[in-house]
Parts: structure tokens; sequence; C-alpha cells
């Protein structure tokens, strides 16, 4: 029963993980693309 919470506790941090690294990714791909073209994203 221990592990269930666990297991699942990892699995969440996990996808915590990817989704700040995709989103550090994607804001970072829109920085440089903001850099080329402005007007698409606001800042």
């Amino acid at each position: 029963m221990e592990a269930c919470p666990a297991v699942r506790a990892g699995a969440f941090a996990r996808l915590v993980c990817w989704i700040s690294l995709l989103s550090s990714t994607f804001l970072f791909f829109l920085r440089s693309v903001h850099a080329y073209v402005p007007g698409i994203a606001p800042t």
C-alpha cells in the first residue's frame, strides 16, 4: 500500500520536471522567434 503513492509521487515529479523543461524550451524558442519577428509574442 505504501509503494503505490510513492510511485505516483515519483511519476508526478517526473511529469512536472518534463513540463517545466518543455515550457522553458518553448519560452526560449518563442523569445528567439520574437527577436526575429517582432509582434508575435508580447514581452
